[in-house]
């Protein structure tokens, strides 16, 4: 980030903190004029403040850049709206509507089908999100976290053996995506194929014992509960009985 860009962000935050966003895309547009900032440079910047958690600003620097672009740049900067304005809540719509005009710029851009799959799953849209998944796979085949995901949601829609299918895809697209090697070994322990399942657990836990030791605890939350409520009881009891 220049000294300009950050003077121009300077700028811009009364607007945002006013919380009216879609009016401080024209404010962000006329600052921009005003400083010189293009919207290649806009379009950088939202980028760069969605790194540091700020979806507002990302959302409003990437519609600003919009008019400024053409093609798969156009694509890049509604994608990026759309990513910010799913981030937060009062803007949901507005994400949906980017995505679209993301893919409508780039019909060929994975990560703008990929994302609004996983919003179109937020809203409990699965048949809608199924397509958008395909669609970013057909883009891009070897999209390991589009292929999980897409086999989570067949899971779902209780198409065991499509899922299977995805997320062996996605482990072979990387071998240390812990996340994909975990729920495809969950999925070959409920098929009774203990010694797969096995392998992708250890694979799992290689690539991220933590993620795997979470996910355990997870599902044995409620005997983990009860077994210390047990203890706590005995304890009490044993407290009552001597004491």
């Amino acid at each position: 980030m220049t000294d300009k860009t950050a003077q121009f962000l300077q700028k811009l935050a009364p607007c945002i903190e006013r919380g009216d966003l879609d009016a401080c895309v024209e404010e962000a547009a006329r600052v921009a004029r005003e400083m010189g900032v293009g919207a290649e440079e806009l379009l950088e910047l939202s980028g760069v403040v969605f790194k540091n958690k700020r979806s507002d600003f990302t959302y409003v620097l990437a519609l600003a850049a919009v008019r400024g672009l053409e093609a798969e740049a156009k694509a890049d900067a509604y994608y990026n709206a759309g990513v910010g304005a799913a981030a937060l809540p009062t803007k949901i719509k507005n994400a949906e509507e980017c995505y679209q005009k993301a893919i409508e710029a780039n019909p060929k851009l994975a990560i703008a089908h990929y994302n609004y799959a996983n919003l179109l799953y937020r809203l409990d849209r699965k048949k809608e999100a199924e397509d958008h998944y395909q669609k970013a796979i057909e883009a891009n085949p070897k999209y390991e976290q589009a292929h999980n995901n897409y086999a989570n949601v067949l899971l779902e829609l209780d198409r065991k053996k499509e899922a299977e299918d995805h997320f062996l895809k996605a482990t072979e697209a990387n071998p240390n995506f812990a996340e994909a090697q975990y729920n495809y070994a969950l999925l070959l322990l409920e098929f009774g194929r203990k010694k797969e399942a096995e392998e992708h657990y250890l694979k799992a836990f290689e690539a991220n014992p933590k993620l795997v030791i979470w996910n355990i605890f997870k599902s044995n939350i409620r005997w983990i509960l009860l077994y210390v409520i047990t203890g706590i009881i005995a304890i009490y009891l044993a407290y009552r009985l001597l004491g």
